[in-house]
């Protein structure tokens, strides 16, 4: 090589550097700048398909989701970029290339994909595509995407230089785009604990139940949610015919879809009871709107009763609900036996409704599901026997008082941790 050759040959050689340090340095400015994740890679795509002169070019990112919904591909393209002059469809790499860029992780480089020996067995025809690189972006040892280039302009071949571009490029970006996205995740993360803060203060709301006043009894209730929204209700309604009606129920599920049942099953419930002439027909009523507009795996257990204070007389449902307690002022306790299934589990479900009387000092205690299966940090349970033990040593306080103190007595078992289900008391106690 003479000197004019070598010359030239040194030239192309600072050329190439000097592309590649304008590559680095845009996709480094990126890092200290506010780009979203979308905007940082279209900025790599695009300078990767201009400076190595190819069709087209695409990032794919790993998705993080569950194994069922990663049956197809677990790699998701997230952006692409075709050459304005290109006339076919979007390249792709099917499964089998996938899946081998994610068992060897390492950078890809073929010039004639159909007649490459290491994909002999696998279809790749297809594809249309003449020549492939394909570099991993890998973070702390673990592979996040892909950068794939397809068909080098006029038939050129990608060479050594090309891969070593490439792969200082996926170098470079796979911090960037890691953080893009956790930015991302973490706004999404954001907006959604807005949302369940907004979805809690109207669920406070609904649950806070201005409770009539009834001569000749006290009632009280409460609930503590598991997260930010809960399943329980409770409830207590004056009805048209002097009585009243309350109710506690436990919706099937957690959080979000959960709270949504509850706040239908809420008012369902409310606009039935004031028009139903027996507390069966309301509770039947009730479960045939839950059926008709849940999903099967949607239901609620559910205690409806309503009380007649001029006669003292106690008419119930418990469709599938914990049986209440009724401690009797004589020390006598007796439970309150289910009369039914959970509502909106089948269409045409009956129900009986049953009666007793509360004589003078008698008090009835309903719970959720919750109460008894609240845990201690040895996974210990509450139980209904402790829940017993402990209303009848305030058996003789006013109902604000007794559900203040049996949370309390639930809270020094439980200590600090954290329960998987919301707890709701309610005590109907006559003077």
């Amino acid at each position: 090589m003479n000197d004019h050759d070598r010359l030239l040959e040194e030239n192309r050689r600072l050329q190439r550097a000097v592309e590649e340090l304008s590559i680095i340095n845009d996709i480094t400015t990126a890092i200290n700048s506010t780009m979203d994740l979308d905007q940082i890679l279209d900025l790599i795509v695009q300078k990767c398909v201009g400076r190595m002169d190819v069709e087209q070019g695409a990032v794919q990112l790993l998705q993080k989701t569950s194994e069922d919904e990663n049956k197809g591909s677990p790699l998701k393209t997230m952006i692409r970029k075709v050459d304005v002059l290109s006339t076919v469809g979007p390249y792709r790499l099917n499964a089998h290339l996938t899946d081998w860029m994610i068992r060897n992780q390492k950078p890809l480089l073929t010039n004639d994909l159909v007649t490459d020996q290491r994909f002999s067995d696998i279809p790749v025809s297809d594809l249309n595509i003449r020549s492939l690189l394909s570099v991993p972006l890998v973070l702390n040892g673990r592979m996040i995407g892909l950068i794939n280039l397809f068909n080098k302009k006029g038939g050129e071949p990608f060479g050594p230089d090309d891969e070593r571009l490439l792969s200082i490029v996926a170098s470079q970006s796979a911090q960037v785009i890691e953080n893009a996205r956790l930015a991302r995740e973490e706004k999404k993360l954001m907006r959604v604990q807005e949302e369940l803060q907004t979805a809690r203060r109207i669920q406070n709301r609904l649950l806070q139940v201005d409770i009539p006043k009834v001569p000749g009894y006290s009632i009280s209730a409460s609930s503590v949610s598991a997260r930010e929204v809960g399943g329980d209700l409770y409830d207590v309604i004056r009805l048209n015919n002097d009585h009243i009606g309350f109710c506690v129920a436990d919706v099937s599920g957690k959080g979000m879809a959960a709270a949504i049942l509850m706040a239908c099953l809420q008012s369902t419930l409310r606009g039935h009871a004031a028009m139903a002439e027996r507390v069966a027909d309301c509770i039947s009523t009730v479960n045939r709107s839950m059926f008709n507009s849940t999903t099967p795996e949607k239901y609620a257990t559910l205690f409806y009763a309503s009380l007649d204070p001029k006669t003292h007389q106690v008419t119930y449902v418990n469709g599938g609900h914990n049986r209440p307690y009724l401690f009797r002022a004589d020390g006598s306790l007796e439970t309150l036996e289910t009369t039914g299934a959970a509502v909106g589990c089948f269409d045409h479900m009956p129900y009986a409704d049953r009666t007793f009387s509360m004589n003078a000092g008698d008090a009835l205690l309903v719970f959720s599901d919750g109460i008894p299966e609240a845990q201690d940090s040895r996974d210990n349970e509450y139980e209904e026997e402790r829940l017993v033990t402990a209303f009848r040593k305030v058996q003789h306080l006013p109902p604000t008082m007794i559900v203040d103190a049996l949370f309390s007595n639930i809270r020094a078992f439980t200590g600090d941790t954290p329960q998987f289900d919301d707890m709701t008391l309610m005590v109907v106690k006559r003077d």
